[in-house]
């Protein structure tokens, strides 16, 4: 028997920027530490940072009211200049005290530094600049927005996302273990999504290797 595979539709795919993992040790809700047997499954990007967690209704909870939780985290949300700064005490770049003054920001977030000098460097490396500061940078991948499981068809709502990113792209699922099979089988997963992951790349990013 001949199964048509159907081709999800997509709205306009786009280019998300890199995020900060804070990769915090405790659920910022219930202030449960991560463990061996306690890890944190679900997360949250906002702000250009990610947030984890230990339950989906903790996560869920954040996104209602992400700015009640950041004290937790450490992080503080400046509305007048709208930006979320990582409140850090320490440069970066040179590792003295920072000034408040001096300060960079990237997708949002904002990072203080000692001096003019660091302050232009500060973001040459966002990778070395984060885990300085004790986070994980999380390269920008393309988000192919699809609104329905490769997988099984299913008809994806928004304010739940699940998703994996395969390469560089990212794709909405249904649920884990769809994820687990987008992923296993990527080459086919672009087939059902018709997607061609070098021409996409490539309309996307012009730098980018055909």
């Amino acid at each position: 028997m001949i199964i048509a595979l159907l081709v999800v539709l997509l709205a306009e795919p786009v280019k998300l920027p890199g995020t900060i993992d804070l990769a915090n040790a405790k659920d910022p809700i219930s202030g449960v530490t991560f463990s061996a047997k306690k890890i944190a499954k679900f997360h949250v990007d906002w702000k250009g940072v990610r947030v984890w967690f230990e339950t989906g209704s903790n996560a869920g909870k954040f996104r209602k009211e992400p700015t009640k939780y950041l004290k937790a985290l450490g992080i503080k949300w400046d509305k007048a200049a709208k930006v979320l700064s990582l409140e850090n005490t320490k440069c970066p770049v040179a590792g003295k005290p920072v000034k408040r003054e001096q300060f960079a920001d990237k997708n949002g977030v904002r990072v203080y530094t000692c001096c003019a000098r660091c302050k232009a460097k500060l973001w040459n490396d966002p990778a070395k600049t984060v885990k300085t500061l004790g986070y994980k940078w999380v390269p920008g991948v393309i988000d192919l927005k699809n609104d329905k499981c490769p997988i099984t068809d299913e008809q994806l709502y928004p304010e739940a996302p699940i998703w994996v990113d395969i390469d560089g792209i990212r794709v909405r699922v249904c649920c884990d273990k769809c994820g687990y099979k987008a992923k296993k089988d990527a080459a086919r997963t672009f087939r059902l999504l018709g997607v061609e992951p070098k021409k996409l790349k490539a309309k996307l990013n012009p730098k980018a290797k055909k």
